[in-house]
């Protein structure tokens, strides 16, 4: 169970956030045989999962949804998870979503909290997968979008979401950084910036609160799905007339492009979005790393950003976009922390987690968050 650099001591306790490398829960998959999670036999059931996955005081719950879960996925699954428990306070308040018969056993045998995701998209999207752009690309990213919707409609009030891609490693904590950046405001929804002028943001990473404006927004999300482009695209078309774009922290400060004019009325649930800042300097989504060498970590675009997690302060979470080789790109970057290429038998790499300077000790394990007009 030891080996250089791989070192697990478990217990049978979640944790907010992890002070010490010398004493770390056990995460599903590294249960012993035998093991009987809380959430056995609830992937049928989402209403009951999200009650046992929901700790007593918990506020957020984080929804990974995939259409598809192989070896690929679930090792990039395994390193978001490791860093959900460990760095992000997730604790054990998340699910993951699978929308095929055999991802779902995949996920199961990982011991992880499941759900049985074909029950909330029709058949075109289980299981659909492809290279971005394909039609498998676009119907499998619908996933996301359907599931939420349905999550959202069974939490009670007050309790949010974090939507997460898989290809994300969190590394500060969550709850109190969010809720630091969105409290006093009027805002129903946060997401990272994206290079599309006022309106871009990356539909990956969805702190989400769980009110009226919301629900109808994804409701509206939901419907429009669609087989030609994904939900990010969509989510943008949807803009002006089921979403406004915050500029300060009041609902009179989100409001539609005034370019878009009389042609999109917003609905009197229109969602208030706000925009915070990338993990990267000047905003530059994506992570710096060469894509194609992968020979050039925290220097990309003319851009040297630093290493140092923890001295930046906005930068809660890296999110894994425009690299080709994900793996082999959070591996340059110092963000791999599991040894071993069998999700079965993965192990935290902490000699990985310490040149990364991680965890964070506190104040710095809390990030600040800043809003893009």
């Amino acid at each position: 169970m030891e080996a250089a650099g791989d070192k697990v001591v478990g217990t049978t306790q979640d944790v907010k956030a992890v002070g010490s490398l010398d004493s770390l829960p056990l995460l599903p998959w590294q249960r012993p045989v035998g093991w009987q999670a809380p959430y056995a036999g609830l992937q049928n059931d989402l209403a009951a999962l999200l009650a046992v996955q929901r700790p007593p005081g918990a506020t957020w719950v984080a929804v990974f949804a995939l259409s598809h879960l192989d070896t690929h996925h679930a090792l990039m699954m395994a390193n978001a998870l490791t860093t959900l428990h460990y760095f992000g306070g997730g604790g054990s308040s998340y699910i993951v979503a699978v929308a095929d018969n055999e991802g779902l056993a995949h996920c199961m045998r990982l011991g992880l909290p499941c759900y049985n995701a074909t029950r909330e998209v029709a058949a075109e999207h289980r299981g659909a997968h492809g290279g971005y752009g394909t039609e498998g690309y676009y119907l499998g990213c619908w996933v996301k979008v359907h599931v939420v919707r349905r999550v959202l409609q069974l939490l009670p009030p007050g309790v949010s979401v974090l939507l997460s891609d898989h290809d994300v490693v969190f590394l500060k904590r969550l709850a109190p950084s969010v809720d630091a950046f969105m409290s006093g405001t009027e805002w129903d929804m946060t997401a990272m910036v994206e290079d599309y002028g006022h309106k871009g943001v990356n539909t990956g990473v969805l702190f989400i609160r769980n009110s009226p404006n919301s629900r109808a927004m994804y409701d509206a999300w939901s419907a429009a799905a669609t087989r030609r482009t994904g939900d990010q695209e969509v989510f943008y078309e949807l803009y002006g007339v089921h979403w406004l774009a915050c500029a300060g922290p009041k609902a009179a400060d989100c409001k539609p492009d005034p370019a878009v004019g009389s042609r999109k009325v917003p609905t009197a649930q229109a969602a208030r979005v706000a925009r915070h800042n990338s993990p990267w300097e000047r905003n530059i989504n994506c992570p710096p790393v060469d894509r194609h060498k992968y020979d050039d970590a925290y220097r990309h675009e003319g851009v040297v950003d630093s290493p140092d997690h923890c001295a930046v302060p906005g930068r809660l979470y890296a999110h894994l976009i425009c690299v080709g080789d994900k793996k082999r790109g959070a591996e340059v970057l110092g963000l791999w922390f599991l040894n071993g290429g069998d999700p079965l038998g993965l192990r935290i790499n902490t000699t990985a987690v310490r040149a990364a300077g991680l965890p964070c000790a506190p104040p710095a394990d809390v990030a600040k968050l800043s809003l893009v007009k």
